[in-house]
């Protein structure tokens, strides 16, 4: 959780997250000018991103989130990875809750639920 000066600060940062655009420019970073310190990050071996935005109904109401598909490879051996982040903000505060699925989506009933429980305890 992340507390802003100001609400207007908050919802500017939310906005940031929740722009149509933002999946597509991560996409390019992470492939291009940013992927170096993000594969740094995350340890190496990291294959080429893919950011998307799945629906909203998906999770808690009021919230924005977008979905990384990455593929990890160390020791010669591959794993597929989905991070999730879901986004919502309640006057200066901000949440954040990152769900993460290996080899596999991470089940939309879960997130769904997790994210609502999140939302209720900000």
């Amino acid at each position: 959780m992340q507390v802003y000066r100001s609400s207007k600060a908050a919802q500017a940062d939310f906005l940031s997250l929740a722009n149509a655009k933002t999946p597509s420019c991560m996409t390019e970073d992470l492939n291009g000018p940013g992927r170096a310190e993000f594969d740094a990050q995350m340890g190496g071996g990291i294959g080429t991103v893919t950011v998307t935005r799945t629906p909203a109904s998906d999770y808690a109401p009021h919230s924005t989130n977008f979905t990384m598909f990455l593929p990890v490879t160390t020791e010669g051996v591959t794993i597929n990875v989905e991070l999730i982040l879901v986004d919502y903000v309640k006057g200066r505060e901000e949440q954040t809750v990152v769900l993460s699925a290996f080899q596999s989506t991470f089940p939309t009933s879960l997130a769904r639920h997790l994210t609502m429980v999140a939302d209720g305890r900000i």
